[in-house]
């Protein structure tokens, strides 16, 4: 049976109290957003599969690189176990050097980067106004995180594909964090966000997971929403009044699965460290300042390639006797 995470009207959070989003963040960091205002999410599901229909040969002369982070993708790592999926990131192009990394975009798909780059700004401005009431649930002022993304910040999207899985892992076995099927694949391992929040477009298969009253739990897809989930920095910046959730994805053995995922990104000089007064439970800092850039490259060395240990936001906390 699927899990019912809280259900957000995106209408209501922009006008009324932030008591429902607070307790949303408090109790699983993980909740659905509704009437979000988004459009061409057709578009969006069409051209995603379009791209990731084309042979394996065109999509591979998109691929990333070590220098540049955007474009195709086939061998990421999460937890140091490859993922049953296929990617293609895409950030904005800047002038600045702190922003190295030119888009990449398939020539076979006419009206693939209109779509996409349409999508992105949509996310990136509903983010924006997301942040601005999680930083009132906070008791912060609503612009209180904003000089970070504006003018400039970090944020990427992402297209997952899901192809079928011969071998995939078996959920029922692996229900905690710690255990591991060693002869199956998930789509993607468990794992959290590192950035400040991720706004995620899915198709109607089954199989987003967040580990919530220690067990896996299965998200019902439900169209036209989006999932949206707290990331590291976000627990950072609250102090650990809010986490960042665990959550993976089943390896599709039906039929296909796409998603979309918004990784909203501070920019990369950005300094994270607990906001004063965040939280009444824990009003002293529990972590030290952290660099985005240097936390978010030891995260993406991890994924790109297997580096030994992965970056935690844990690393940051402070030992406190």
């Amino acid at each position: 049976m699927a899990f019912t995470i809280p259900i957000l009207d995106w209408h209501d959070l922009k006008s009324g109290s932030s008591t429902a989003l607070s307790q949303a963040c408090e109790q699983l960091g993980f909740f659905e957003l509704i009437n979000h205002g988004l459009e061409q999410r057709p578009a969006l599901a069409e051209s995603m599969q379009a791209f990731f229909d084309l042979p394996i040969e065109n999509k591979r002369q998109l691929s990333r690189t070590a220098t540049n982070p955007w474009g195709f993708f086939d061998q990421e790592l999460t937890k140091n176990k490859l993922d049953w999926k296929q990617i293609l990131d895409f950030g904005i192009n800047r002038d600045n050097e702190n922003y190295a990394g030119t888009s990449q975009w398939p020539t076979e798909l006419v009206d693939f980067q209109s779509t996409m780059q349409a999508w992105f700004d949509q996310c990136e401005k509903l983010a924006l106004a997301l942040l601005a009431r999680i930083c009132e649930s906070l008791g912060q002022q609503p612009d209180a995180l904003t000089r970070y993304f504006k003018p400039c910040n970090s944020s990427f999207l992402r297209l997952n594909y899901y192809p079928l899985c011969e071998h995939p892992a078996d959920p029922s076995i692996v229900n905690s964090p710690n255990n591991k099927d060693p002869n199956g694949h998930f789509g993607i391992s468990e794992h959290t966000d590192a950035g400040a929040l991720t706004l995620l477009a899915q198709d109607d298969n089954f199989a987003l997971q967040v580990f919530a009253e220690s067990t896996w739990q299965l998200v019902k897809p439900r169209p036209d929403s989006l999932i949206i989930n707290l990331g590291d920095l976000l627990q950072v910046w609250s102090n650990n009044r809010y986490t960042a959730p665990l959550h993976r994805v089943i390896a599709a053995t039906n039929q296909p699965r796409y998603s979309a995922a918004f990784f909203f990104n501070p920019e990369l000089d950005c300094i994270c460290q607990p906001l004063k007064n965040a939280s009444t439970q824990a009003p002293d800092a529990l972590y030290k300042p952290l660099s985005w850039r240097q936390f978010r490259q030891a995260r993406a060395a991890g994924d790109y390639a297997n580096l030994g240990k992965e970056a935690q936001i844990s690393d940051y906390l402070i030992n406190i006797a």
